[in-house]
């Protein structure tokens, strides 16, 4: 994924469709190359290396491949119904694999894109019926806000749990308990199982 970390976006569109033209499988596509370049690519952002508009690129080439190699038909929606949103980041790619293996699984799921804030997001998901609210982020100080969130789920829908994921998380598996989520997943394929067996906690 050397076109990833070089924010080539024709590159990294390329790569990826050759990899899934090869039998790669998009969910070993994802854990293997994807989900490892994006924090390399944060660790150089968090480096001063590169700026949020290649960050933006790279996300958008590989944004364009994932949605078209996205499941087609879904099996009709059964467990908990999910609200999926990018807290304050504008990047919102992790959200959306984490939305593509939910539907592939069944898993009803509002979407709710990036630059979300945590009212708005609380508010979906009461609005909703959700059972889950799932958020992604992408940098540290957006992390933290996640104690907003469930400050918010605290006063207005206590039943509904909170699972979190994104590049912080993974560099701190200690920083989810610690912000008040309910969980946390360190990638899109492993989001599935950690969700459905949160909604079934009382």
């Amino acid at each position: 994924m050397q076109s990833f970390l070089d924010c080539d976006r024709e590159g990294t569109r390329a790569a990826i469709q050759a990899a899934l033209e090869d039998g790669v499988t998009l969910d070993r596509l994802v854990v293997d190359a994807i989900q490892p370049a994006f924090d390399d690519l944060d660790a150089l952002w968090g480096a001063g290396q590169v700026a949020l508009t290649q960050i933006f690129l790279a996300a958008r080439a590989v944004d364009d491949v994932v949605s078209a190699a996205a499941p087609g038909t879904a099996p009709p929606a059964r467990g908990p119904k999910v609200v999926l949103g990018t807290l304050v980041d504008g990047h919102s790619l992790g959200a959306r694999l984490v939305g593509i293996f939910l539907r592939a699984a069944g898993v009803e799921v509002v979407e709710l894109g990036g630059k979300q804030s945590p009212e708005d997001l609380c508010a979906r998901a009461v609005a909703e019926g959700a059972q889950v609210l799932a958020i992604s982020v992408l940098m540290l100080c957006s992390a933290g806000r996640v104690l907003e969130v469930r400050q918010i789920l605290d006063r207005d829908a206590p039943g509904i749990k909170l699972i979190v994921g994104g590049a912080p998380f993974r560099q701190d598996p200690n920083l989810a308990a610690r912000l008040g989520a309910d969980a946390w997943a360190p990638d899109a394929l492993q989001a599935v199982g950690v969700i459905q067996s949160l909604a079934d906690r009382p």
